[in-house]
């Protein structure tokens, strides 16, 4: 019985990393066709350039894998924050007229 339940939990573990690359390079593909057109050449090109970094991702040392994974989590916050900056005049605007009880009207319906 523990084998089976090993094997189980082994094939769940390999069915969830196989699905981590897909979804990810999907996501990658997706924001590089948004930036740089919906071309089948730059999804192509996405797609080969992503291919060597799996290898690299399961043979490299583990140490600088999750180095290297951290540091490029950490810097897609760099966006976020410029686009919480930029935005910060709409959320106060936006606040001080919740809480004063006003309705919300989207930007293409103002009156002016």
């Amino acid at each position: 019985m523990l084998v089976l339940a090993v094997g189980l939990v082994t094939f769940c573990m390999i069915l969830t990393a196989y699905d981590t690359i897909l979804a990810w390079c999907f996501y990658g593909e997706t924001c590089c066709a948004f930036l740089f057109g919906h071309g089948h050449v730059v999804r192509m090109t996405y797609r080969v350039i992503w291919l060597p970094f799996i290898l690299l991702g399961a043979l490299g040392r583990l140490e600088a894998i999750w180095a290297i994974a951290d540091t490029l989590n950490g810097l897609m916050a760099i966006p976020d924050l410029i686009a919480l900056l930029a935005l910060v005049g709409v959320v106060v605007r936006l606040t001080k007229g919740f809480l004063a009880g006003k309705p919300y009207e989207p930007p293409g319906d103002r009156a002016g």
